[in-house]
């Protein structure tokens, strides 16, 4: 059973000088990047407007509950005869921590910057969704929701008043606010530089297949901020077998267009047949090769030999060495066997579970999230998407992919890649968290503590290893 959070939020003044603090209080959500409950109990004990900047201590080893301590930045001032409690010795000694893998968003004044650049897109005459500027944004207005979309099994016609912005959500892999402008809901996100590609997927999927993906607003390369659309309808963490098969339906197609683009421009190599003039009917014409392989240019490669370095390079440091060299050496002809289906190389969402959807009745799946996505074996979303279906459900959804695939590439043979994907699937997982972990502040890494010997474990149970898993260092 989850434990629940107990959290405190630690306040400093827009100077960084500490104010005092305020909890313990007993959230609802568990969940430590789930701020908007914070924000709200700060202004209610105390009158004080806050955003939550990062968490700088948790008591468990691992997410989620248990007691945990934010820092936040005051927006407001204290109000005459409010007094907060004493910030703990231990916190006090933490402020003064400055790693160099802080996001933009935690820092002092980082939130307030990626505001004031909505703001600036929203006031902006005829901005890039179409809209005329008309006003920004002013003060905050809370409604229960967290993150992109709304809550799981909440419409989202829940528009708050206009003109207002609430904190949402802030961790190592981004940062959320809602926000409100003549009664027009729109989504704040900020992302670390290691997922900054995920904009520029979001423009060519809204070029080459409207209405599968969050549509972008704005988008800020520098900042890597994104302005999105509000997205109608519920999460999809609860989504039925048959919503699974739609989406692949939707998107196995796209992935085929985009691997002709990849392959056209000579951003990829294939052994397959290139066929499946079908699939290009999910693009406009005026959709053009060269605008497919500029939008993906900065996206993650992770095929054939880049991908087996890229394993072997972020698990080095979490295997003791002689289970390392036993497992390096069967990641390699994993990968030439996977590749030897003659599936293509395309864009892969790389989290594809239902959570990263939004659903509407009759509608098609709509996707979130694209800052996990890379370049590679489209097999990969397959196993993401099936992950935790009870097995007869499992080999519908596998057995609907293979006729997908089979169907757009006659002469490829998908079924092979699901003999060995499963175990590269795993230890890319464990890849996955790991590079989070090397380039994430260490206040961070509870949240990833225990994916990377989970996964490890995992790809070691599916390949019959005996491996010894390890505890990094903090470098």
């Amino acid at each position: 059973m989850t434990p629940p959070r107990l959290a405190t939020v630690v306040i400093i003044d827009p100077a960084g000088e500490p104010v005092g603090s305020v909890g313990p209080f007993r959230t609802v959500l568990p969940y430590w990047q789930e701020v908007e409950a914070l924000v709200e109990a700060v202004a209610a004990r105390c009158g004080l407007t806050v955003w939550v900047l990062r968490m700088l201590h948790a008591e468990l080893p691992a997410a989620p509950g248990g007691a945990v301590t934010y820092l936040a930045e005051a927006t407001s001032p204290l109000p005459g005869g409010v007094r907060l409690d004493p910030i703990a010795a231990a916190d006090l000694a933490r402020l003064a921590d400055d790693s160099s893998h802080r996001a933009a968003y935690a820092r002092l004044g980082g939130p307030a910057a990626s505001v004031a650049w909505a703001e600036r897109i929203l006031r902006e005459p005829g901005r890039a969704d179409g809209q005329r500027g008309t006003g920004g944004l002013s003060g905050r207005h809370p409604v229960a929701h967290p993150g992109v979309g709304t809550d799981a099994g909440r419409p989202s016609d829940d528009v708050g008043a206009p003109g207002t912005v609430a904190q949402t959500r802030t961790w190592n892999l981004s940062a959320i606010w809602r926000l409100e402008s003549a009664g027009e809901r729109m989504w704040l996100k900020q992302v670390p530089a290691f997922f900054g590609h995920e904009a520029m997927v979001l423009r060519l999927l809204g070029e080459v297949a409207p209405g599968l993906a969050v549509a972008l607003i704005a988008h800020d390369p520098d900042g890597h901020r994104l302005l999105l659309a509000d997205q109608p309808g519920v999460d999809g963490y609860d989504a039925a077998i048959a919503e699974r098969i739609a989406l692949l339906d939707v998107w196995v197609p796209v992935q085929q267009r985009l691997a002709g683009d990849l392959l056209s421009a000579g951003t990829q190599a294939t052994t397959s047949d290139p066929s499946g003039d079908d699939t290009r009917a999910v693009a406009p014409p005026d959709v053009s090769v060269d605008m497919s392989a500029g939008c993906l240019a900065d996206v993650p490669v992770r095929h054939g030999a880049e991908l087996v370095a890229w394993i072997t390079e972020a698990i080095a440091p979490h295997v003791a060495r002689v289970g390392l060299s036993a497992l390096i050496a069967r990641i390699a002809p994993l990968v030439e066997e996977l590749e030897a289906g003659g599936l293509p190389v395309t864009l892969v969402h790389g989290d594809l579970h239902m959570g990263n959807t939004r659903l509407r009745p009759g509608q098609p799946p709509v996707l979130l999230d694209f800052g996990d996505s890379f370049i590679g074996h489209p097999g990969f979303d397959l196993i993401r998407l099936a992950d935790g279906l009870a097995p007869p459900d499992a080999h519908r959804l596998r057995e609907h992919w293979v006729a997908s695939w089979k169907r757009l590439r006659p002469t490829s043979d998908p079924d092979q890649a699901l003999d060995v994907i499963e175990p590269l699937a795993a230890l890319r997982n464990a890849a996955v968290f790991a590079s989070f972990l090397a380039r994430i502040e260490p206040t961070e890494h509870p949240y990833h503590a225990l994916d990377v010997p989970f996964w490890l474990a995992e790809a070691a149970r599916l390949l019959h290893l005996d491996i010894v898993i390890e505890e990094p260092t903090d470098g």
